[in-house]
């Protein structure tokens, strides 16, 4: 399989995870997030990561540990390379070496909407941008071999 066509089936299995999030007030589904792979090293190990809170739609907050469980140490986040995996292997793909996000790189755009004070949605008035990472799947699967 062509780097490029895993980038495409990476971006359709994080995206079809994305889905299934239901914020407190019942909203989520498909197309809720931006998510884009890209950036595809030729060993298929590497990739940077989009994802984006879109203008017009309401959120309970824009922070992305909330939505995507890539935060913190890589015991929060061992369960979700585990579901990718799982999802790549169901879609035909197997055998990737671990698998490292080199950027995590998170949108705002301008006129996202993310609850207040008393949960009433407040638009963003400017497009907001970081990067985050990397994030390693094979420092998840160390800390679980290394346990007695």
């Amino acid at each position: 399989m062509q780097p490029s066509s895993l980038a495409q089936v990476l971006t359709q299995v994080i995206s079809d995870m994305l889905a299934r999030n239901r914020s407190y007030f019942g909203a989520g589904g498909p197309g809720y997030y931006g998510v884009e792979v890209d950036n595809l090293s030729s060993d298929r190990a590497e990739f940077d990561m989009h994802f984006t809170f879109r203008s017009g739609i309401r959120y309970c907050c824009v922070q992305h540990g909330c939505h995507l469980p890539l935060y913190g140490s890589s015991k929060n986040y061992a369960g979700w390379f585990k579901q990718v995996r799982e999802r790549l292997k169901a879609a035909g793909i197997e055998n990737l070496p671990p698998m490292t996000i080199r950027r995590l790189h998170v949108v705002v755009e301008k006129g996202a909407m993310s609850d207040g004070l008393q949960h009433e949605p407040c638009p963003h008035e400017s497009r907001l941008e970081h990067d985050l990472g990397p994030f390693h799947e094979s420092e998840v699967a160390g800390e679980e071999s290394s346990r007695p």
